[in-house]
């Protein structure tokens, strides 16, 4: 009696759960899948599966605006519907991992001419100074484009990643997983990492011919993987960060991290956490801001410059937040109709260009007083910031950067962000270019001869011993981390002045 008793209520059970389940299921397909994807790996919006639950439960009971609404389930609905989210489903396609295939032939361009855009569900596009150049079809690209010396690399979350080789040559394209979350190229090794999340792992390829050189089974689920004081860490919600190829845990936070982003000089891990923002310098904490209310952030956008100090924008919902670095203090908040979703500024203009994804907000890198309002949904800059190019619904207008001026209006379906090249490489050449503004620029011309000899014919040694050891110059008392910007400085500086006259 008793073994048919126990057989009857295990079969009790799995009824019980396959009818949660089966809820669950239907739920997702009525008020999610039409944005989540029918098998929860994403569509017109992130897969859910990979998202911790208590953040779903909350953005299911707050919304998420301007992307989605609140939804108003019961407590047994939710459960079930979180339950049914959290089931990771089966994935196919593993014969084809590691396939490669030419897609097309590159034509070749120098990396500080080529400005990539992003084409929503299509792929990118290659323009060159202010016209489109080329183009190679991808899907789903995810996380924006990286750049190597060798060239652009857009990684799809279909697990997809593409090579567009700037001195010509085959684009290659090859399948690493059914689902990828983000890419990183450490420079110092010439290799790729791409973090997958079906199946669960790390792949490294070689950036020159994207021969896979390593696999990496991960047993944590990393937020991203990201480079910091020249290696390659993971992160997880928890505030674990670990390194996956040494397979060892860095430092264990005990914060929850809704978002990150790190800082040109790769020197400091900026954290969203619930209630504050937090400043990791790969030890300790070295400063944190309590939010007056919780908050949802867009930290791929945080943006830096130099202004007399280093300053970084990040965007909280409605806000943004100036801090001044370094010496930690906030500088400035300012508030907006919408959430941000994207800053993006570049030394040949004064302000930041802030979007909602329906207007573009100017606001002063000095003096961080507002200016123009105009219609966008995301800018960029081309490398040497001789444009600024400003998404549409179906179009992109390329603009002046210093007089806003519209220079012409490019029709492409979808546009979404942009990317160059110094932005990834050098983008501590960037804050060199803004430090030189600020103290180099009243005795020395970028090109031409004025109280002291031109930059461009200036060599690097040659800078740092006289910033070191000034002879016929004032000493400027610059810090280590200026220093460098400014010798990185010159080499955007001679890469620009061969196509542009300053």
């Amino acid at each position: 009696m008793i073994v048919i008793l126990n057989f009857m209520f295990s079969r009790f059970l799995i009824l019980i759960f396959f009818l949660a389940s089966h809820q669950g299921a239907e739920i997702y397909k009525r008020y999610c899948a039409s944005c989540h994807g029918e098998e929860k790996l994403g569509g017109n919006a992130s897969p859910l599966i990979f998202i911790d639950s208590q953040i779903v439960k909350k953005i299911l009971q707050d919304g998420l605006m301007p992307f989605m609404p609140s939804f108003n389930f019961s407590q047994k609905e939710l459960d079930e519907l979180i339950k049914y989210i959290q089931e990771i489903p089966s994935f196919e396609g593993e014969s084809d991992y590691f396939k490669k295939v030419n897609v097309k032939s590159a034509i070749k361009i120098n990396p500080e001419d080529a400005t990539v855009l992003v084409q929503k569900d299509a792929g990118i596009y290659v323009l060159k100074d202010s016209d489109f150049f080329d183009s190679v079809s991808i899907s789903k690209i995810h996380g924006g484009v990286k750049f190597s010396e060798q060239g652009v690399f857009a990684l799809s979350k279909s697990g997809d990643l593409v090579k567009y080789p700037f001195g010509g040559g085959e684009v290659q394209k090859i399948k690493l997983c059914s689902w990828a979350r983000n890419l990183v190229i450490s420079h110092k090794e010439n290799l790729i990492y791409v973090l997958c999340l079906l199946p669960q792992k790390l792949v490294l390829l070689d950036e020159k011919d994207l021969k896979v050189v390593d696999e990496i089974k991960l047993d944590k689920r990393p937020v991203g993987i990201f480079s910091f004081k020249q290696k390659i860490l993971a992160i997880t919600r928890s505030g674990e960060i670990f390194d996956p190829k040494e397979r060892n845990s860095v430092n264990k936070l005990g914060v929850f991290v809704k978002s990150f982003c790190v800082s040109p000089f790769s020197d400091m891990l900026i954290i969203g956490s619930d209630k504050n923002i937090y400043f990791y310098d790969g030890k300790r904490f070295v400063f944190s801001y309590k939010l007056t209310n919780p908050s949802n952030f867009h930290f791929f956008s945080c943006e830096f410059w130099y202004n007399g100090d280093f300053v970084s924008a990040v965007p909280l919902s409605n806000t943004v937040i100036f801090f001044k670095m370094y010496d930690w203090q906030v500088l400035k908040e300012i508030s907006f109709d919408k959430p941000v979703l994207f800053i993006r500024t570049h030394p040949e203009t004064n302000y930041l260009w802030i979007s909602d994804g329906q207007k573009i907000y100017l606001i002063n890198k000095f003096t961080f007083e507002k200016g123009k309002v105009f219609d966008g949904i995301h800018a960029g800059f081309s490398p040497c910031g001789d444009f600024a190019f400003v998404s549409g619904k179906n179009n992109i207008s390329v603009l002046n950067p210093k007089t806003f001026e519209t220079l012409k209006i490019l029709p492409v379906e979808k546009p979404l962000g942009k990317y160059n090249f110094f932005e990834e490489i050098l983008q501590s050449g960037l804050l060199g270019w803004d430090i030189y503004r600020v103290k180099c620029w009243g005795c020395h011309h970028q090109s031409k001869m004025a109280f002291g000899p031109p930059l461009n014919l200036t060599s690097r040694d040659k800078l740092l011993k006289q910033i070191e050891h000034p002879n016929l110059m004032p000493d400027l008392k610059l810090s280590k981390s200026e220093i460098s910007a400014l010798a990185d400085f010159l080499d955007v500086l001679k890469r620009c002045s061969a196509r542009k006259d300053f």
